[in-house]
Parts: C-alpha cells; structure tokens; sequence
C-alpha cells in the first residue's frame, strides 16, 4: 500500500546524504557544481545567439520570398562582391523575368540635417525608398496610409522615436521638414523597423523625389529587392542572370561576372 508519508521521508533522506557527501568534499563538489552551472550558461549563451541570428528578416509577411540582389566583379584574379546594384537593374529584372512579382530599392542618403521650426539636428538614418518597400516589408503604419504614403514627391514617413523629437505631443501628418534645400511632408507614422532587421533607418522619403536622369546598370548604389512568385525556383532564376548581365553590361563592363540573389 502506498504512504505519501514514507514516500516524503524517503526523500527526505536522499536530500539529507547527498548533502553529506557534498560537505566531506567540498572542493570536488564545488568544481563539479560550478562546471555543470558554466557549461549550462554558455549553452544557454549559445542558443539564445543561434535563435538571434536565425530570426533576422523573419518578420515581413512574404520572408521566405524576398532576395536581396547583389552584384559580383572579376577583377585582377579575385571576385569583389556588392551588396548594392544600380537603379535600373531591379525594374530591368522584373520586366525580364515572369517569375518576379515586385521589385524595391532604397537607397542610403549621407548625414544630413533636419529642421522643424527652432529645432535642427544631424540625421544618419536616413532613406530614400520606393513607395511600395514599407509594404513589402510588412512595417505597420501607426498613422498614415501604408499604400499611399510614399507614392508623392516630397513625401516622409518617419518613426515615433523621430517625431517625438521634432514634434513633441503634436500630430506629425501633415507637419513639413525641411532638409536641405528641400521641404518634405509627413505622410506616414511607424513605430519603429523591428530590432531583427538589417536596416534600421528613422526615416523614409519618397523615391519619386529624386528625378534621375537615366537609367543605368554599370555602377553600385541601390539596395534592391525582389518578390518572386512562391512557386518560382531561385536557383533556377539565378543562373538566367548572366545573359542579362551581358545585354546590358557587356560592353560596359566586360569583367563583370553577374549578379545573384541573396
């Protein structure tokens, strides 16, 4: 017959010897007891690290679709390798290729300075993006209209944290920045890029801002992004890109080797 009192002595006594044993050697069970808490804690360390790393651009609702393209030069025997393309090369892929369904691009603007009334300050994280990329990357919209905001020249979608900064408490759609020479107008508020991204930025300007005057594929600039279709195969894609390359860069560049998705 089972006596949950006989059962709690028992352990009890189990407790009691391993203690026992533990204080006749104090040293062997301190090293034994610190190596087991050491190795547990760098595993620990280990995983947390692995899941970090694994989870980045998981966030975007099309994840496992999206490829950044980047760009590899043959040059003097090594291999230089570019994560950033040319303006025309996202819309050149596209038009080429059925199985991509969007292309966007964004583009790293320099140090600049904001203003807002009496308020000035040196902004690094700064973007100029295409009016679709807040989309394709499944940033939520506090305020603002996700499909519509970026799509105007001199359009602005910024962070919470930035418009706290220039504008307090105050509704910031509507409100007009100016950066440089030019005024730009809020149309848009997030919260904020999700901390497992690759970029990190506090403010977007509308592509359509920028008035480009070709459209050429021979130099590095633009962060470009393709949607394939979820049936597409990228590897199957990936190996058409070199006779693109050469329809558009082989006179150009000859040592061009071609691009690939990452």
């Amino acid at each position: 017959v089972y006596k949950p009192q006989t059962f709690k002595v028992m352990i009890r006594n189990y407790f009691k010897i391993a203690l026992r044993n533990l204080g006749k050697n104090k040293t062997f069970s301190f090293i034994n007891i610190f190596g087991l808490a050491l190795g547990l804690a760098c595993c620990l360390l280990i995983a947390s690290f692995v899941y970090s790393e694994l989870s980045y651009d998981k966030y975007p609702e099309k994840a496992s679709q999206i490829y950044r393209v980047e760009l590899n030069v043959t040059g003097n025997g090594t291999v230089e390798t570019y994560t950033n393309v040319d303006i025309a090369v996202g819309a050149g892929m596209k038009n080429a290729y059925p199985e991509i369904q969007a292309f966007t691009r964004l583009f790293n603007l320099r140090e600049s300075f904001v203003k807002y009334n009496n308020k000035e300050f040196k902004e690094a994280n700064l973007a100029i993006v295409d009016s679709n990329f807040l989309q394709i990357f499944s940033i939520p919209f506090i305020a603002g209209d996700a499909k519509t905001a970026l799509t105007e020249p001199n359009s602005i979608v910024i962070t919470k944290a930035f418009a706290k900064k220039y504008f307090g408490d105050d509704e910031p759609l509507g409100k007009q920045l100016i950066l440089g020479i030019s005024t730009f107008k809020v149309t848009g508020l997030i919260d904020k890029i999700p901390d497992h991204s690759h970029f990190h930025k506090d403010a977007f300007i509308s592509m359509s801002t920028m008035h480009f005057s070709s459209q050429t594929w021979s130099n590095v600039s633009f962060f470009t992004y393709l949607v394939l279709d979820k049936n597409a195969d990228p590897k199957n894609l990936e190996a058409k890109f070199p006779e693109l390359v050469k329809k558009y860069l082989g006179s150009v560049v000859p040592h061009t080797d071609n691009f690939y998705a990452a």
